[in-house]
């Protein structure tokens, strides 16, 4: 099962909608690159530390403590205050460090990686304490073997160690340096990206912000489109005309991702619609309506005229599960409820409306939400973390708050949320 988006804003929303019912996911982009992995900065900080272990600077042993103190090396605070303390115990490390530089030397990058790996317990480390760990030990060898391959054309340990900072730095600047897909990834719910998705097929496909769409504003200088006989055009210009002929080359590459996107399920497709201000001016506006508003009291109608005769089947978003939330209105803060139900989670206004689709239609094949638990006979004592209103003892009757926001210009839109 596959949920397309159109960026990383996207993708996070549904992922904290899938998380908060208990639904593994994971993120598939254009920009899913190995050397913006959380473990790439750590392993550059260990290769600074192995580079020059023994040197006679305050730099070195700085360089030395700091890639003891990385988590994956998983030392603790008292380990690194007995360094302070000892100095027999500093020493040894140095001397480990030293024998880390010279197999570098000898064998090359990944034998000093995998030797790391070895000794500090790396691998049980990533996979018991780490949520992504199997991700993060993937990406640590995956790393290892690409340093191991570029060390062929660099001199030294010092030009290696500038290659993995600019890549790090720019991780778009190595288009071969794709993360490895895990086996395990099959078991997941699959959040990819429209572009990603290109030539790709998946049992079922989830579109819940197909609707959303960003027009061009004087604010994208320079503006780019192509005239009639197909050569790109740039204009520091943001006049109407200007920016009436960018959008509409906007709108043209959005069609050509919505087509994309509507191609990519074997069996079935969801799509979530919504009458959202300016949702005309998005592909599927324009192929609904010819690019005219629909009125939000007619939007459910217009689309069952669209459906009717067709295979397609048109129903409302499920609704989120009824839960405790006292929602304060005049300065949108939260009160933290007497007890909590389960699932928590919310769902806001025009990204999240299709967290919300998602993960309802999901719940059926989680596991079934217990019943609360009885309120207890005496009262609770407070707990440690502050309140942002008054605490209150007085068992909160759960309920569904239906609110109407206007964000940004986008018109008013319903938004479900609770804990």
């Amino acid at each position: 099962m596959a949920v397309l988006v159109n960026g990383l804003q996207e993708a996070r929303a549904i992922r904290l909608a899938l998380a908060s019912r208990g639904i593994k996911s994971v993120y598939l982009s254009d920009h899913d690159k190995v050397f913006s992995s959380p473990i790439a900065p750590q392993l550059a900080i260990w290769l600074r530390a192995c580079a020059e272990p023994q040197a006679n600077s305050r730099q070195a042993e700085a360089k030395l403590r700091a890639a003891l103190a990385t988590p994956v090396l998983g030392l603790s605070l008292e380990a690194l205050d007995y360094l302070n303390q000892s100095e027999l115990a500093w020493e040894a490390r140095v001397e480990q460090f030293s024998d880390y530089h010279r197999l570098w030397q000898r064998q090359g990058v990944l034998p000093l990686v995998r030797r790391l790996m070895v000794d500090f317990d790396i691998a049980a480390r990533l996979l018991g304490e780490f949520a992504e760990g199997e991700r993060l030990l993937t990406d640590l060898l995956h790393l290892g073997e690409m340093l191991q391959h570029a060390s062929q054309e660099l001199d030294g340990e010092h030009a290696l160690i500038r290659f993995l900072a600019e890549a790090i730095a720019d991780p778009d600047s190595h288009g071969d340096s794709h993360k490895l897909r895990l086996e395990s990834d099959a078991d997941l719910v699959k959040v990819v990206t429209i572009h990603k998705s290109k030539g790709l097929e998946y049992p079922l496909v989830f579109l819940p912000f197909i609707a959303n769409h960003r027009p061009v504003s004087d604010t994208d200088l320079p503006l780019r489109w192509h005239d009639g006989e197909g050569t790109l055009q740039i204009s520091l210009n943001a006049d109407e005309a200007t920016l009436a002929t960018a959008d509409r080359e906007r709108l043209g590459e959005d069609l050509r991702k919505l087509y994309v996107a509507l191609t990519r399920a074997r069996h079935a497709t969801w799509l979530g619609l919504a009458p959202l201000k300016g949702s005309e001016n998005s592909a599927i506006g324009h192929l609904m309506n010819g690019g005219k508003a629909i009125a939000p009291s007619v939007f459910t109608q217009t689309l069952g005229e669209l459906v009717e005769g067709s295979g397609i089947e048109l129903s409302p978003a499920p609704r989120p599960p009824r839960c405790a939330s006292p929602l304060r209105r005049n300065n949108k803060r939260w009160a933290t409820p007497a007890r909590r139900c389960a699932p928590r989670g919310t769902v806001v206004d025009r990204q999240l409306l299709g967290a919300a689709y998602l993960g309802a239609l999901s719940g059926a094949v989680t596991t079934p939400v217990p019943s609360p638990m009885p309120e207890p006979t005496t009262p609770r004592k407070p707990p440690p973390w502050k309140y942002w209103t008054n605490p209150t003892t007085t068992p909160l009757t759960p309920r569904r708050f239906t609110c109407t926001v206007s964000q940004e210009g986008q018109g008013p839109a319903r938004f479900y949320t609770g804990y």
